[in-house]
């Protein structure tokens, strides 16, 4: 029996290859910590004192996010999970209403491909921390347990500010959309402090605002096995471009990858897919449809899609296959010698 574990490599989904100002001064850059990942942001057109005061609001803002919206840690999502966990019945804050009442949404819309109440079987598998990883599967009469209890954003009732007992199974955990969220609270910010173009990079996912000069933003997209580019994009001002893949938090036993991207049908990592990508306008709609999109795999990806709305998106299954929608294919350029092969081009 050969088990070997390996702790996630941060591969950048998606990384900034050219960006020229016309503006007539180079861009600033802040690098911030949070959700687990490097925050990049780079700005154009927001120079000395202006740019130093977003920096230092963005930084309050992460630092304040993180502790809201983290599963076990603070008063705010942690809090409503140990209530939740007691059978207790809870209010939820006012803040969070808005952000859980979208995640219920985006549950229901991706047709439970997208779930934020998974938290427990999230643990349950050790992908809960950003440190250590685990060395073996759990045991799987415990994960079917937790699947059969059916564990879902959609037993509870945000909207009213009340979440009801019994919901013992429900663990909160907004990973899935986070960085999202919080990529596009950001791009704001700068924008509202007087830049004329923003790119907001969260561990490699890509939130933009305007452009730098007349030129557009050109994304390279990481192949999710080696080194090197599996392809590159442009994209529009305001677009955000999100991957999901099995490479970014993974061990190995007796062969087999296990990732912390969880199905919430079987509750084991989902299967079939390497990665996926999608560009949309909505940074956390892009980063909870990529997640989507993945669990949905190639046979229900483009279902998904058309419920979630998104149009751009790229599947690399698991024998490294590439499907593409239509929009997508119109502007993408497939890297490598050769290029990997279009096994699906489709109109979601």
């Amino acid at each position: 029996m050969a088990i070997r574990r390996q702790a996630a490599i941060a591969l950048l989904a998606a990384v900034l290859l050219a960006a020229c100002s016309g503006t007539g001064s180079p861009p600033r850059k802040a690098r911030l910590y949070a959700f687990g990942t490097r925050v990049t942001i780079t700005a154009y057109g927001l120079d000395g004192p202006g740019f130093d005061d977003a920096v230092a609001d963005a930084r309050r803002h992460l630092e304040t996010w993180h502790g809201r919206w983290h599963p076990d840690r603070g008063d705010g999502i942690a809090r409503l999970n140990r209530r939740l966990a007691a059978g207790e019945a809870a209010t939820v804050p006012r803040d969070l209403r808005p952000l859980l009442s979208r995640a219920a949404r985006l549950e229901h819309r991706s047709g439970g491909h997208f779930n934020a109440g998974l938290g427990a079987l999230v643990r349950l598998w050790g992908f809960d921390e950003a440190t250590d990883l685990p060395s073996r599967p759990p045991p799987a009469g415990d994960v079917t347990d937790l699947v059969h209890k059916h564990p879902s954003l959609s037993a509870l009732s945000p909207g009213d500010g009340r979440l009801e007992a019994g919901h013992t199974a429900v663990r909160i955990d907004l990973g899935g959309f986070a960085k999202g969220v919080a990529a596009g609270r950001l791009r704001t910010l700068f924008r509202d402090a007087g830049a004329d173009a923003v790119l907001v990079s969260a561990g490699g996912d890509i939130a933009t605002a305007g452009t730098p000069g007349d030129r557009p933003w050109r994304i390279g997209i990481r192949s999710p096995r080696g080194e090197g580019l599996i392809a590159r994009v442009t994209l529009r001002a305001g677009e955000s471009i999100f991957t999901s893949g099995d490479y970014e938090r993974f061990f190995e036993y007796d062969g087999q990858r296990y990732h912390h991207i969880i199905d919430p049908a079987t509750g084991r990592p989902a299967r079939g897919v390497r990665s996926v990508t999608v560009i949309a306008d909505d940074p956390g709609l892009a980063d909870a449809a990529a997640t989507a999109l993945f669990v949905a795999g190639p046979g229900d990806w483009v279902t998904t899609a058309r419920r979630l709305g998104i149009a751009a998106a790229m599947l690399i299954d698991g024998r490294g296959g590439v499907h593409l929608t239509d929009a997508m294919a119109k502007r993408i350029e497939l890297q490598g010698d050769p290029a990997p092969d279009v096994v699906e081009r489709v109109t979601p």
